[in-house]
């Protein structure tokens, strides 16, 4: 049976995280390295995670392209992706939300009521999210124009909220058994949502350089 372009990216990119996921895990247990080979900013599962996020910096770029050439217009809804995921990229690999969070919100003080669950001051994340969550319907109407790509998109939503949910847990509140596994399953969260973000920008793209 012929297996279409876009179904092999999304299985091949499924495999290699997976595979990413697993190795890293490996080496951390024989290693005793569990935080040092996933959970740390600067592990390799780490990096591979900022290299999901800047693949979909590129792909959303790319439609931002795509409809420029095509329609000679700024198309609004790829251009906030793009510097979305542009900026995800660089807080993944330089931690940007917790300089933020240790820099600005705890060191003034600032409390946020709302957001009860958290340690003091981890109100980033949950602040983009909240805007994200805004202009989704802006984003979706674009997304909509391909079936696909809109399904992955919603997924990719879901575990993206996932992820940041569970990242903005106050970890002081659980044992460290628990938080070890709040801190993988965010880890979780955060690689599917990215593979759904990166292959609903893929599948758009294609579409788009077909016709």
């Amino acid at each position: 049976m012929k297996i279409c372009v876009k179904n092999k990216f999304l299985y091949i990119s499924i495999l290699t995280s997976f595979a990413a996921l697993v190795f890293c895990t490996v080496m951390g247990i024989f290693r005793h390295g569990y935080w040092s080979y996933v959970i740390y900013e600067k592990s390799p599962f780490g990096w591979y995670e900022a290299l999901l996020l800047f693949l979909c910096f590129v792909f959303a770029g790319y439609n931002l392209f795509l409809v420029y050439t095509a329609e000679r217009r700024v198309n609004v809804p790829w251009l906030i992706l793009s510097a979305g995921f542009f900026y995800l990229t660089l807080d993944e690999k330089f931690a940007l939300h917790e300089s933020i969070r240790e820099n600005f919100f705890k060191s003034n003080d600032i409390t946020l009521d709302i957001f009860f669950w958290t340690e003091k001051g981890d109100y980033v994340l949950l602040l983009l999210m909240a805007a994200g969550l805004f202009m989704l319907p802006f984003i979706l109407k674009e997304l909509k124009k391909n079936a696909k790509s809109f399904i992955f998109f919603i997924i990719a939503v879901i575990f993206g909220a996932a992820a940041v949910l569970t990242d903005s847990a106050d970890l002081s509140l659980f044992s460290a058994d628990t938080q070890k596994i709040l801190q993988y399953a965010e880890e979780i969260f955060e690689t599917a949502s990215s593979l759904f973000f990166m292959n609903s920008f893929f599948v758009s793209a294609l579409k788009r350089i077909q016709k």
